[in-house]
């Protein structure tokens, strides 16, 4: 039985080295992003795992993984480091400063045509904040966000566990080679491409893509699915296949692809979701008003 008073030797920082560490899946990349050394990282999980009396990480060929238990642990973990790091961002703000830590999650396309100017003038308005940004699908944003890796999350999906903000709402797009036989159209209706070859988009849209087919009774004839929407237009742009996109995710100036309006139009919601807005830190807080509309 582990008494109250070895409880009290958990320390932030232990639980700090924990997530970092199954973040990075590495104790080297953890022990940088933190300022320790390696062997400081090392013996701050030596001791936590002396305290609980559990083993909470295994060394994988892949990298570093939490146990059956300290994945478990793991999330109690998050929660703490956040609820601390929300009690000091906000009795700093109380005193007129803004320090502390903002970890985003986004989708790629956000990152690349909509973050870098909100970001600039949220670092020129906080600029002792730390922001973290990691990217991923629309459903690892909203995990990310359900299990506290993130603090808030710009994806198109939502659960009942998170509450959403519209950010924008972007319409899907046609995009093919400049030389395709539809890329002198206007509007392309989708039973256009019931014979052409498809390419998928692998980050996030391909449920949205799928239903939007179904509607018309149409099974689009994929020949590769994406996952880099960069790596996707490139495969556009040779002519394998041609695809459909959030406008927000089209190449801007890109000469060798074109965008064409689809008929009906059908548009995608871009959130910024979070747990529930009260336990917002006043640095999240700050973010989500940055991008209201």
């Amino acid at each position: 039985m582990i008494s109250i008073m070895t409880i009290t030797n958990i320390t932030l920082a232990q639980l700090r080295v924990l997530t970092m560490i199954v973040e990075d899946a590495s104790f080297s990349t953890a022990a940088t992003r933190i300022g320790m050394t390696q062997s400081g990282a090392s013996q701050a999980m030596r001791s936590l795992e002396g305290v609980l009396g559990v083993k909470l990480l295994v060394r994988g060929k892949n990298g570093v993984f939490p146990t059956e238990i300290g994945q478990a642990v793991l999330q109690d973990a998050r929660e703490a480091v956040l609820a601390i790091e929300r009690i000091q961002q906000r009795s700093a703000a109380a005193s007129g400063a803004q320090t502390g830590r903002l970890r985003i999650g986004s989708v790629a396309s956000a990152v690349e045509r909509l973050l870098p100017q909100i970001l600039a003038r949220f670092q020129r308005l906080f600029p002792g904040v730390e922001l973290v940004l990691l990217e991923g699908t629309d459903h690892e944003v909203l995990e990310w966000v359900e299990t506290a890796v993130v603090d808030v999350g710009l994806t198109s999906e939502q659960s009942a566990e998170t509450v959403g903000d519209v950010v924008l709402e972007d319409d899907f797009v046609f995009l093919a080679a400049c030389d395709h036989p539809l890329a002198a159209t206007a509007r392309v209706k989708l039973c256009d491409l019931a014979d052409e070859n498809f390419i998928m988009s692998g980050s996030g849209c391909e449920p949205v893509i799928r239903q939007l087919f179904a509607s018309v009774n149409i099974s689009p004839k994929v020949v590769l699915t994406v996952r880099d929407t960069a790596a996707l237009v490139e495969m556009v742009s040779q002519g394998i296949g041609v695809t459909l996109m959030p406008e927000l995710s089209t190449p801007e100036g890109d000469a060798r692809v074109c965008r064409i309006p689809i008929v009906p139009c059908v548009q995608r919601r871009l959130l910024v979701v979070s747990l529930a807005r009260a336990n917002r830190s006043p640095a999240a807080e700050k973010f989500v008003q940055l991008l209201a509309p």
